[in-house]
């Protein structure tokens, strides 16, 4: 833009990295670039939208270095920030460093969404540490996170697979009743439109 005479505000080069970040990613990382070597400093928004796109593009490096750069500008993470190196951690392989983005989440009092529990969850399961996996459970059912289906089917495995067969029932069992609600409600709504 900056090469074809069009001189943005900060803002408004944040704005267009927040709103093409899903719809265009690799127009939102030009803009990003050009605000890089202009010398924009990004705010919460920005971070979260870049870490968002290379999450998308699997570029794991790339997130963690801007994750840590957010510190160095006094860049304070939000839930989103959290939820998405979460994501990065997990899908990367580093299974002990989502648990521990996770377990910073908590420590800042930020309450973890439905696939931050399923992100970090699957990542105690992969370590082989179901205990966790299962007070992580717990502690999403108290705090009334309604959890992924994927979260149910993926405990449930490992609970069976250790010899908790009880609680793998449970699960199961909390799984059907939550799919036959879902399946009410779809039905109620389609119902009223038509």
């Amino acid at each position: 833009m900056k090469n074809a005479g069009v001189i943005l505000s900060n803002q408004a080069y944040r704005s267009i990295v927040v709103a093409y970040e899903r719809s265009d990613p690799t127009f939102a990382l030009k803009v990003v670039n050009e605000m890089e070597r202009s010398g924009i400093q990004f705010q919460r928004a920005a971070y979260n939208a870049v870490l968002g796109v290379y999450l998308q593009f699997g570029m794991h490096n790339e997130a963690q270095e801007l994750f840590a750069k957010m510190a160095d500008h006094s860049v304070v993470p939000n839930p989103r920030s959290y939820g998405i190196m979460i994501r990065v951690y997990a899908f990367s392989g580093q299974f002990e460093e989502a648990i521990a983005i996770f377990d910073a989440m908590r420590k800042q009092s930020f309450e973890p969404d439905q696939f931050a529990y399923h992100h970090v969850i699957r990542s105690c399961i992969l370590l082989q540490r179901v205990e966790y996996a299962v007070d992580l459970y717990t502690d999403a059912v108290l705090a009334k996170v309604p959890l992924l289906a994927s979260t149910y089917v993926c405990l449930s495995r490992a609970c069976e697979d250790v010899g908790l067969k009880c609680l793998a029932s449970k699960l199961d069992m909390e799984l059907t009743s939550q799919q036959v609600v879902r399946m009410k409600e779809a039905e109620a709504a389609y119902k009223t439109q038509a």
